[in-house]
């Protein structure tokens, strides 16, 4: 039984091996040196170096991200109030936010019962997230505050949810910044849409 587990383990390894030479060829990988999955990458430090600072990137959240000149009239029409209005592919998850929540000092209950800018004592901007079915909104002139509360926040996290979260916050404030314009964090509806027919 042993040498039977030992041999399946064995055809395993040589059939990864040869998944992974599969998949280095389709991808044109098999001139690139090998890298090693180094831990460094998921620190605030290492995200913050994986890409471009106005990098936009696949990686989506609870939220949607719109950034808008006049981001009210924005989340009513769902129309471009400037020219530099755009929406972004990153966002932050629920369990990102939740984790930042937490590790920020807000109580559990309060975190999933979303007890609006009471939520988190010193981040009245943050906290606007704490109810993923909220919109949050930030006007231009609330960018600056909110970056530095983010950067602030970001200082105090050490689970790995929280610090991609912010990250992507991060990179959401500097993009609003650059363009002059607001934020617009869609929150899901939890509301079921009953059929009249």
């Amino acid at each position: 039984m042993v040498r039977g587990s030992l041999c399946h383990r064995q055809a395993c390894s040589v059939g990864m091996v040869e998944l992974s030479r599969i998949n280095e060829k389709r991808l044109g990988l098999t001139e690139r040196d090998p890298q090693r999955f180094d831990p460094g990458w998921l620190t605030a430090k290492g995200l913050a170096e994986s890409k471009g600072e106005f990098e936009d990137f696949l990686a989506p959240g609870i939220w949607s991200v719109f950034l808008a000149r006049d981001t009210r009239a924005y989340a009513k029409t769902f129309q471009p109030t400037s020219p530099a209005d755009r929406s972004l592919s990153m966002g932050i998850g629920v369990f990102q936010s939740d984790e930042s929540f937490k590790e920020l000092g807000a109580e559990r209950n309060q975190v999933s019962a979303g007890i609006g800018e009471g939520s988190l004592s010193g981040f009245p901007l943050l906290s606007r997230l704490s109810d993923p079915t909220d919109d949050g909104i930030y006007e231009p002139d609330e960018v600056a505050p909110f970056l530095t509360e983010v950067l602030r926040a970001q200082q105090i996290v050490k689970e790995s949810r929280s610090i991609r979260g912010l990250d992507n916050l991060i990179r959401i404030a500097r993009w609003a910044g650059k363009l002059n314009v607001g934020i617009y964090l869609v929150g899901y509806d939890c509301a079921l849409v009953v059929n009249p027919d």
